[in-house]
């Protein structure tokens, strides 16, 4: 139902049809932002362990992460050669950790910016939709004031025909009141 399905025609009819069409496309946006929205804080509020897996669920290894472990494993047995470990179980074992390390490191970092975008995306929505929500509320105040004017119009220009219809009463009166005189 639109406006003027619920206040009728008039200068409002010509008012809600020049200004709506400047503010649908923000309202339409918002509105259509919002299921989304609402979508996403309830993923994130309900199971965030299970949104956490989602966003990881397409990381790969960065493309400095094999240059990185080859030049950890490279420093490692020089530095396990020099000291007479290479090979050793110790050694392997410190490099099992740091490659380890390397690759934690890795899926954090991915993380992190998995994160970062996904947060970006729902301020993104939240912003939208408060655009759409904003639009709406203007769009509203301005059709509301329309209408009362509208009305204010409306009741100058009965109190005037009510006066003119008084005036004529009284006119028609007096000269009838005279003419029963004569």
């Amino acid at each position: 139902m639109s406006f003027d399905d619920l206040f009728g025609g008039g200068i409002y009819s010509d008012i809600s049809k020049t200004i709506t069409p400047y503010f649908d496309p923000y309202v339409q946006a918002g509105t259509s932002s919002l299921g989304s929205l609402q979508e996403q804080l309830s993923r994130m509020y309900s199971d965030p362990g299970a949104l956490y897996a989602s966003l990881g669920e397409s990381f790969q290894q960065s493309p400095g992460y094999q240059y990185n472990v080859q030049q950890a494993t490279e420093a490692a047995n020089r530095a396990a050669a020099a000291g007479g470990q290479l090979g050793s179980p110790a050694e392997q074992q410190a490099l099992a950790q740091q490659v380890q390390g390397m690759a934690n490191q890795d899926y954090q970092n991915y993380m992190n910016q998995m994160m970062g975008l996904y947060g970006q995306g729902v301020q993104g929505l939240t912003g939208l939709t408060g655009l759409g929500y904003q639009a709406g509320s203007t769009l509203a105040e301005d059709l509301a004031r329309a209408k009362m004017a509208q009305y204010g119009m409306d009741a100058a220009k009965r109190q005037a025909e009510q006066q003119a219809q008084s005036g004529l009463i009284g006119d028609f009166a007096s000269l009838a009141g005279g003419l029963m005189m004569l």
